[in-house]
């Protein structure tokens, strides 16, 4: 059991590594995407949280294999306030993306929360609690206040910007994310609690954290690779269909080469000077061309030229 729970969660940081990879080089490289949610400086800081997460749990799980004499207090309090950066960036991701400002008392509360953590997890000894249900009871409790504010931001920024352009396209991925984010900070702090006291209050934890940690860097990875995915570009897309006019118009009235050419210029709005230069003639040149093309068309100028080889034939004077 040890060695698949270590071989699912080595899968999972090189599916976090590539999901990062994949974003910066199309951030930095300003390629095409389907979302401007691909793009954002927060989802920057999201996805090099969940990858900091990822290395530092897997330096937990190495010093556990390896059995080393240390005291692992201090990484289950640090692992425990990653997973509250990790809420923050998930609420600064949606709020950018929703265009709805966070609260700077938000940035303190979080602040405040992994202050208070890493003093009960790594400065404070459970040795100081006569009860270690207390101890679980306040851990558990500490943790809540995060997952609760995200879980309420999350409905009202989507309650008042659920109109965003490109909504329907990244809705799927922000209700998962936030579910499966919910789900994992709460097995991380029974699995972490549990960790510091004598008793296991949730058995096989790790286990359960280790799964649902490599389900949400797969909907990371899935959700960052479509939506960076370059979609069929718009000016490809016009191209193609320009060449389709212009192969309509050579079949349907034997246009020449030269003539083809000032076809496809033509549907593209170039005038007489843009044409000559990018065809390396001279203006007259290019008229004598367009007047041949006028002819075999049938247009008397050069708007009538640009519908019938639009395929509008119908019309007015």
């Amino acid at each position: 059991m040890n060695l698949a729970v270590e071989f699912l969660y080595i899968l999972t940081m090189f599916i976090c590594v590539a999901a990062f990879s994949v974003h910066m080089t199309v951030k930095m490289k300003n390629l095409p995407s389907v979302s401007r949610l691909a793009k954002q400086n927060s989802t920057t800081f999201f996805l090099a949280v969940v990858l900091l997460t990822d290395l530092f749990v897997f330096l937990i799980i190495y010093l556990d294999r390896v059995n080393i004499d240390v005291d692992t207090s201090w990484f289950y309090a640090i692992e425990n306030v990653l997973e509250v950066i990790m809420i923050y960036a998930v609420i600064l991701m949606e709020g950018e993306y929703f265009q709805r400002k966070i609260p700077r008392a938000l940035e303190s509360l979080f602040a405040v929360i992994c202050v208070i953590l890493l003093y009960l997890g790594g400065v404070l000894d459970l040795n100081s609690f006569s009860d270690e249900g207390m101890y679980f009871g306040l851990m558990i409790l500490i943790n809540a206040i995060p997952i609760t504010i995200l879980m309420v931001l999350t409905i009202v920024f989507k309650v008042k910007s659920s109109h965003q352009a490109d909504y329907r396209h990244n809705a799927l991925y922000l209700v998962s994310l936030n579910v499966f984010c919910v789900f994992l900070c709460v097995v991380c702090t029974l699995s972490n609690a549990g960790q510091q006291t004598l008793n296991q209050y949730f058995q096989h934890s790790r286990e359960v954290y280790e799964l649902i940690w490599l389900v949400f860097n797969l909907l990371t990875f899935n959700f960052v690779w479509l939506t960076i995915k370059p979609q069929e570009d718009t000016e490809i897309r016009k191209e193609k269909t320009l060449v389709e006019k212009v192969a309509i118009a050579t079949k349907t009235w034997g246009l020449s080469p030269r003539e083809q050419e000032m076809a496809r210029l033509l549907c593209l709005g170039k005038n007489n000077q843009e044409m000559a230069q990018e065809l390396y003639l001279s203006i007259n040149t290019v008229k004598v061309h367009l007047s041949n093309l006028y002819h075999k068309i049938g247009a008397a100028n050069r708007v009538r030229a640009v519908r019938i080889l639009n395929g509008d034939n119908e019309y007015e004077d």
